[in-house]
């Protein structure tokens, strides 16, 4: 969308010169033909008269000169106007530096890899973006109007797209080729289930998750290719009620979420990651809660599936993926000590 939208900002540009070329063209010939001017002669003759500088003629006009020229200067008076009006809008108003500035983005963004591609800045859309940007995690935020990005701030890791996340090109611009996951959270379902299709397309191994408004709509959005289909009003009611059934566990998992004032959190690392001393290692001898104040709550074993509180005689190996629960800085200090 972003090449698109370069084109037609670019368009009227390109026709203002294309209509003062084919005009320098037409009188040209003209005046050589009709007046037996040479090229400079003719040339000159039609830059003074599409400039309305009003010089004296390069010679005396014929009948015949004399109506050519006439009806050439009323056609050229508009296209004139239409000639500064365009470079005047490029040069003085800014226009040209917002299309080096759109450029650029272009080019920020397909240099990006690894990164998520997020569909729509609605709520869900912008308390997702929340999230990315405190987790520090490179994105693309896609969004059809641009009255609601004014608040979006781009970097170098989260940079944004005006247009349609349904346009196959529009994907394409955000480099989802590149791209390891897409959250859509449009709020009509058949959009969503378009994008779903689209984007399995262009990226099998795309991580896809779906916001999902109606429960008919969350089989189909599977059978789209979505990996995962939320849907946040009923998770939003489910929470509600839970905290006042179980509200010392809404705490807890408010804690971890990281909307506690304490910052703790979880965080998921893959033991491929791990220095090689380590790898192979028990987890009793990594002592990682001495080191580092982190603990392993859970490991992920991809024959067992999840396995709580594991016991510290257990082996870690290449296919396994370690749940660590600590503060912001013990998990700093973690991957700084642990991962190469």
């Amino acid at each position: 969308m972003i090449k698109t939208l370069l084109n037609k900002k670019l368009k009227r540009l390109y026709w203002a010169l294309f209509l003062l070329l084919v005009s320098f063209f037409v009188g040209t010939i003209g005046f050589m033909k009709i007046e037996d001017y040479t090229f400079l002669e003719a040339f000159y003759m039609c830059v003074i008269t599409v400039a309305t500088i009003g010089y004296q003629e390069v010679r005396q006009l014929s009948d015949v000169g004399k109506i050519f020229n006439s009806f050439y200067i009323l056609a050229n008076l508009a296209l004139f106007a239409f000639v500064i009006s365009t470079l005047t809008s490029y040069i003085f108003e800014g226009e040209l530096k917002n299309i080096f500035k759109r450029y650029r983005v272009q080019q920020t963004i397909q240099k990006m890899k690894n990164h998520i591609i997020v569909c729509g800045y609605g709520r869900n859309g912008f308390n997702v973006c929340q999230e990315l940007n405190r987790l520090q995690v490179p994105y693309v935020l896609i969004e059809r109007s641009e009255q609601h990005l004014h608040n979006f701030e781009p970097k170098p890791h989260r940079q944004f797209i005006v247009g349609d996340a349904t346009l196959e090109e529009t994907l394409l611009e955000a480099n989802i080729k590149e791209a390891r996951a897409i959250i859509i959270a449009l709020p009509n379902d058949a959009n969503n289930v378009f994008i779903t299709l689209t984007a399995r397309e262009l990226n099998p191994n795309l991580y896809v998750v779906c916001r999902a408004s109606e429960p008919s709509s969350e089989k189909k959005m599977y059978r789209a290719g979505a990996n995962k289909v939320i849907m946040p009003e009923a998770i939003g009611g489910i929470h509600m009620a839970q905290i006042i059934t179980k509200p010392h566990i809404v705490e807890f998992f408010d804690l971890i979420s990281g909307l506690d004032k304490m910052q703790m959190q979880l965080e998921e690392i893959s033991t491929q990651n791990l220095k090689n001393e380590f790898k192979h290692c028990s987890i009793k001898e990594l002592q990682i809660s001495d080191e580092t104040e982190v603990n392993i709550i859970a490991f992920k074993d991809r024959e067992k599936g999840f396995i709580l509180n594991p016991k510290e005689n257990t082996t870690l190996s290449d296919d396994k993926v370690l749940i660590i629960l600590g503060t912001k800085e013990n998990i700093k200090n973690f991957k700084q000590k642990y991962l190469s």
